[in-house]
């Protein structure tokens, strides 16, 4: 995974709603850049980082053709990640993300202390794997 840093700001406070307009744009402009088995990306397009990696960070990127958001805290823990379909709109992708980012703005400087420790989720007795355990297995035979 590579950034593009062209639209990287110094401050959280000079993300507005056309910052957000013009990284989906470039995410998009960029092209596709890897694949993987699960799916494909174009470069991360930051907004926010504190040291240009996923810590205190605000990207966009494409991500099998959804506009994906990640907002992360000071560890790199997500606070956000989701995405919309591009063809939903531009303008309503980028309002939404803009309210998602507003939401949780004065937690990204900051380590979010979490509540659940996952290695003691319950699973339940009847949990099933789904297909992607088995689209893994069959890629790992694939002669590349």
């Amino acid at each position: 995974m590579s950034y593009n840093t062209e639209m990287i700001k110094k401050s959280l406070s000079e993300i507005t709603l056309d910052t957000f307009k013009e990284a989906i744009f470039i995410a998009y402009r960029d092209g596709i850049k890897s694949l993987a088995p699960l799916g494909c990306s174009g470069d991360t397009v930051l907004l926010f980082s504190k040291d240009g990696s996923r810590k205190s960070s605000v990207s966009i990127r494409n991500y099998s053709g959804d506009a994906e958001l990640l907002i992360t805290d000071a560890a790199g823990g997500f606070l956000f990640y989701g995405r919309f379909d591009v063809n939903i709109g531009l303008n309503f992708m980028a309002s939404q993300y803009l309210a998602i980012f507003e939401s949780v703005k004065d937690k990204i400087e900051t380590v979010v202390q979490k509540t659940i420790d996952f290695e003691n989720v319950r699973f339940a007795d009847d949990c099933e794997k789904t297909v992607g355990f088995e689209m893994l297995r069959a890629f790992q035979n694939l002669p590349i």
